[in-house]
């Protein structure tokens, strides 16, 4: 069952393309990373200029605070 879950996950920053298009799925106990330029938006869980995220059943658009909450992440 996955855990994360992207469906067309886009962030602009004005004309910068932070991040576009991005839909995977993430099971429990998988490792993965993000890497992306420093400022990218990587760690700070901003609204998605397009699609969404579902972390362990919550949206990243609604439930963000939750969100944290619930994950850890090793800078």
């Amino acid at each position: 069952m996955a855990v994360i879950q992207t469906y067309d996950l886009t962030k602009y920053y004005g004309n910068v393309k932070a991040l576009e298009g991005i839909t995977l799925s993430i099971k429990e106990g998988e490792i993965f990373t993000i890497l992306g330029p420093n400022g990218a938006g990587k760690t700070t869980f901003l609204r998605p200029t397009r699609g969404t995220a579902i972390i362990k059943g919550f949206d990243i658009k609604k439930d963000s605070s939750k969100i944290r909450e619930l994950i850890g992440m090793a800078f």
